[in-house]
């Protein structure tokens, strides 16, 4: 009972200081970005990668997170409700870059691959870097992965998040997984080891 009434008293003070933020509050504004700012990063980053992108994303994220400051109620924790405005911005970004460099969407089967209890050890698999992994896939296998795996969001979340049916969410994830692993066998047949003793390449 204590922790549920320390985690009210919590989210209360978050409130406070959100309304702090609307109402123009430049103290206030400074200790939230201070404290949302690694999160904000680190989605970036798992989005949109470790260059200027993220940095764009990160301080878009953090004007949206400004600007929704007075819709923020506490009926869930800070910390999380600004990472998913500042994933949706980034999604956004991520869309608008590609306009430029476009791609075709892998077909979606009306019946996609069913997952295997392999799927869920994918990470244990690697040879080498995730990110490297990450990089070579579709953006939109890619972004569903990331959101699932490393950002933690179910697959219905997922789905709203990218703003598709859940079967359509569910395909890039099977279909995002299959390519790992292709790629990620392709390397142990060939005998690729990043950053080890065999003289593979560093990440």
């Amino acid at each position: 009972m204590a922790g549920h009434w320390e985690a009210e008293v919590i989210h209360d003070a978050d409130v406070a200081l959100l309304r702090a933020v609307s109402r123009a509050d430049a103290r206030a504004e400074v200790e939230l970005i201070r404290r949302l700012m690694p999160v904000l990063r680190a989605a970036a980053r798992t989005i949109l990668g470790n260059g200027s992108d993220a940095d764009d994303g990160v301080q878009i994220a953090l004007l949206r997170v400004l600007e929704r400051a007075s819709t923020y109620r506490g009926e869930a924790a800070l910390e999380g409700w600004a990472r998913t405005i500042g994933v949706r911005a980034c999604l956004r970004l991520g869309e608008t870059l590609r306009r430029h460099r476009p791609t075709s969407d892998e077909p979606i089967d009306e019946q996609p691959p069913a997952a295997t209890d392999d799927d869920d050890a994918l990470v244990d698999e690697l040879p080498g870097s995730i990110t490297e992994y990450l990089e070579r896939l579709p953006d939109n296998q890619r972004e569903a992965l990331v959101l699932r795996h490393a950002l933690g969001y179910s697959v219905l979340e997922v789905a709203e998040l990218l703003n598709v049916p859940i079967d359509t969410a569910k395909s890039r994830l099977l279909f995002g997984l299959r390519a790992l692993r292709k790629a990620i066998r392709r390397d142990r047949l060939v005998g690729v080891r990043y950053g080890g003793a065999s003289g593979g390449r560093g990440v």
